[in-house]
């Protein structure tokens, strides 16, 4: 899977015009994309039957990365209970 690197994944302006951790949310997508379509490739894709408010996938995935990909799986796998305009700006 690919995301967006330098400036065009990471650079953030702390503003929703440039939001910022582009690349993450290019790894949430394929996250999301692959649930929604693992069936198609013969992938277990459970009973369907999601908590809607849990932030967590519908099914167990297992995520690897070597090098830059690992700090990227492990920033994905912290929990987001904040906006950006929550963010201090000090």
């Amino acid at each position: 899977m690919n995301y967006r690197l330098g400036a065009l994944g990471f650079l953030s302006a702390m503003t929703s015009v440039y939001p910022g951790n582009l690349a993450l949310s290019d790894i949430g997508k394929a996250d999301e994309w692959v649930q929604n379509n693992i069936q198609h490739f013969g992938g277990d894709y459970g009973d369907g039957k999601a908590n809607e408010k849990d932030r967590y996938p519908k099914y167990p995935m297992t995520i690897v990365g070597h090098g830059c990909g690992a700090l990227a799986v492990s920033l994905l796998q912290m929990p987001t209970t904040y906006t950006r305009e929550e963010i201090p700006t000090t």
